[in-house]
């Protein structure tokens, strides 16, 4: 620790953890009625020791934003956005239990994929939620002037 007058004290330690690229990915989205179900599909998922690597949740609004500005067709309802890493058996694995999963909750179908081209085309419109959702809200205060 190191401190300074005014400061309690600064970390100047730091510990990383490097972990290496997973042998195989899969990733894609899945459609719910509500976010309750989103949210309850994910609890479960965690609960059952699916090692999910990424979960994201997009609400409806979110969705339409997302499609407007990304050029995107998804379906205007609350999804969850997941990846997941591994080796190739253990990633189809693991989709398809939560496949299983989002069904009871009422969720699906979920639409994964390995291929890199079609996973970053989603994440990188998941990444720009934000930009899409002030895209959106500049366009309709367009449209009302």
């Amino acid at each position: 620790m190191v401190g300074s007058e005014g400061t309690l004290g600064i970390i100047t330690e730091l510990t990383l953890k490097l972990s290496g690229i997973p042998e195989a990915i899969s990733g894609g989205i899945c459609p719910f009625p509500s976010v309750e179900a989103c949210c309850n599909a994910t609890i479960t998922t965690i609960q059952t020791g699916i090692p999910v690597a990424r979960i994201e949740l997009l609400d409806a609004l979110q969705v339409r934003a997302v499609n407007l500005f990304s050029k995107l067709t998804l379906r205007e309802t609350p999804m969850l956005f997941l990846e997941f890493h591994g080796t190739e058996a253990s990633v189809a694995e693991q989709s398809q239990r939560f496949g299983e999963i989002a069904k009871e909750f009422g969720g699906g179908p979920f639409e994964w994929t390995t291929r890199t081209e079609d996973r970053t085309k989603l994440w990188e419109a998941r990444h720009n939620a934000a930009l899409a959702t002030f895209y959106v809200a500049a366009r309709l205060e367009h449209d009302r002037d």
